[in-house]
C-alpha cells in the first residue's frame, strides 16, 4: 500500500486518475470496437432469422431509470439455437410481445455473433461514454502528473543551484486541502531579486505544527531562478 506523504501526494493523486481514466478508457474502446466489429462482419456476411421472445423483464427503483430486458431465441439457418437475454431500449420493449417474434441479425457460421435487428446496441452508447469520460479523466491526470513532475525537477534545481534570498514571512495561514485528513496551511513569503525588485511565493501545503513555526515578520532563505526570479522555493532554514 502507498504511504501519501507532502512529497508524493499529486503524483499519487495524478496517478490514480490517469489509471482510471485509462482503464475507463480502454474498457469503453473495447465495447465500441466489438460492436463496429460485429456491424461490419453483419454487414459482409449477415443473415436474418425469426426469433420467439421468451420473456420480457423491467428493473429499477422508483427513482431510477428502468432497466428493459429481453429474453429470446432464434434458430439459425445451420440448425443452431441460442438463447440470450439482452438489455433493450423502451421503445423496443414495448413493441415486443412475449411469445411473440423478433427479428435477429447474425453471423453465418457463427450465430452467437447477433444482435436483435434495428436495434441500436446500446454497447456503443455505453462505450462511447466510457471513453469520452476516462480520456477526459486520463488527460487530468497527465497534466497533474507533469505539473508536479515540472514543479519537483525546478525546486530540485533551484535547491542546488539558484541564487539565494532572505524572504519575510507575509502570512501563515490555513488553506482548503487534507493530506492523510490532516489539515494543511502555507506560508506566503516576499523576497527580493538581485535587481532590488519584489518578488512573492508561497510554500507547498505542510501540517500545522510545521508552518506555525513560522510568524509574520520572520525571516528565511528562498532559492529562485536567476532569468526568471518570480519562481522560487521556500528553503526556511539555512
Amino acid at each position: 500500500m502507498i504511504t501519501i506523504t507532502r512529497a508524493n501526494f499529486w503524483f499519487v493523486f495524478g496517478g490514480f486518475w490517469f489509471a482510471v481514466g485509462t482503464l475507463f478508457g480502454s474498457i469503453g474502446g473495447a465495447l465500441v470496437w466489438q460492436e463496429w466489429t460485429l456491424a461490419e462482419q453483419l454487414a459482409r456476411d449477415g443473415a436474418t432469422a425469426s426469433g420467439v421472445v421468451l420473456a420480457k423483464s423491467m428493473q429499477g427503483a422508483s427513482n431510477q431509470e428502468p432497466t428493459f430486458q429481453v429474453e429470446y431465441r432464434f434458430k439459425s439457418a445451420e440448425g443452431t439455437i441460442t438463447e440470450r437475454t439482452v438489455k433493450v431500449d423502451g421503445k423496443t420493449w414495448d413493441s415486443l410481445v412475449e411469445g411473440g417474434a423478433v427479428a435477429v441479425a447474425y453471423v453465418r457460421g457463427a450465430p452467437s455473433l447477433h444482435r436483435l435487428a434495428r436495434q441500436y446496441p446500446n454497447e456503443i452508447i455505453l462505450g462511447s461514454i466510457f471513453s469520452a469520460v476516462g480520456s477526459l479523466f486520463a488527460i487530468a491526470g497527465a497534466l497533474i502528473l507533469w505539473r508536479a513532475t515540472a514543479r519537483r525537477r525546478l525546486e530540485e534545481r533551484l535547491l542546488r543551484e539558484g541564487p539565494r534570498a532572505i524572504a519575510e514571512v507575509i502570512e501563515v495561514m490555513p488553506i482548503n486541502f487534507r493530506i492523510n485528513r490532516i489539515p494543511q496551511w502555507v506560508i506566503r513569503y516576499r523576497y527580493h531579486d538581485a535587481f532590488g525588485k519584489t518578488h512573492e511565493g508561497k510554500t507547498p501545503p505542510m501540517p500545522q505544527e510545521e508552518a506555525r513555526r513560522w510568524q509574520p515578520g520572520d525571516r528565511g532563505p528562498v532559492g529562485f531562478e536567476r532569468d526568471r526570479p518570480h519562481r522560487s522555493v521556500w528553503i526556511g532554514k539555512d
